[in-house]
């Protein structure tokens, strides 16, 4: 199993650092290490996830840093296909998805 950042922590880093100009690293890496995330199979991370090794360039942390719930969606939907083809249940995967959104809802990345 992988631990998936959903959005990337690289793209949570950049809208901190947007909306949070005042917060110093040390600030930045205590939210970014209580982020929400979740566990995948590897072989599941590494095909089909949207900021996986060198998928997660800086347009695409860009992208994500400006819109985290849709960042959210977005990447969810990504690693979906393959949670199916692994054979778990599209409701059980929808579970997981309120789950992450609920989470970044009490942490106070989005409303």
């Amino acid at each position: 199993m992988d631990i998936d950042h959903i959005p990337s922590r690289r793209a949570l880093d950049r809208y901190i650092k947007e909306r949070f100009p005042e917060a110093d690293m040390y600030e930045r890496e205590d939210f970014l290490k209580k982020a929400p995330s979740i566990a995948i199979p590897t072989e599941i991370h590494r095909r089909f996830s949207e900021t996986y090794g060198g998928r997660n360039h800086a347009s695409k942390q860009m992208d994500d840093a400006v819109d985290p719930r849709l960042a959210v969606d977005r990447n969810f939907d990504a690693i979906k296909l393959g949670l199916l083809e692994q054979g778990f249940t599209d409701k059980d995967i929808e579970a997981a998805r309120v789950k992450l959104h609920e989470l970044h809802i009490e942490q106070g990345w989005y409303l």
